[in-house]
């Protein structure tokens, strides 16, 4: 077992990293190619109670799956945490998707799980 697989399971919050460990951004509610992106809810915001689900959907060559995180940057500087709780891989275009994120709170105040993933992109230098 490598390095990086006994890292990812070492257990976070009483669970193992699943999925591929690997942490997508997403940009917002207005893009197209190799992005994630959102639809925000009637009163114009991102869910952001602890729990709580956000739906996505996007177009990468390396698609979420069940497990993985998403981060949403924010005009502050800090970033919403999801958890990938479903997926569903689209056959038409093959590198579309849709999936369910569970809300964790923000990026920075989770560093045990934001240490143990890999940073989308960045997968050839871990």
């Amino acid at each position: 077992m490598s390095l990086i697989q006994q890292i990812k399971s070492i257990f976070v919050r009483d669970k193992k990293i699943r999925g591929n460990g690997i942490l997508y951004t997403s940009h917002g509610d207005n893009c197209w190619g190799n992005a994630i992106s959102f639809r925000i809810s009637k009163d114009d915001k991102l869910c952001d109670e602890l729990g709580k689900t956000q739906r996505f959907h996007g177009w990468k060559n390396r698609r979420p799956i069940t497990g993985d995180y998403i981060q949403v940057p924010m005009k502050s500087g800090m970033h919403f945490l999801f958890e990938i709780t479903e997926h569903e891989h689209c056959r038409d275009p093959i590198d579309m998707f849709f999936c369910t994120g569970m809300f964790l709170g923000y990026s920075e105040d989770n560093p045990e799980i934001i240490n143990l993933l890999t940073v989308e992109g960045k997968e050839s230098e871990a």
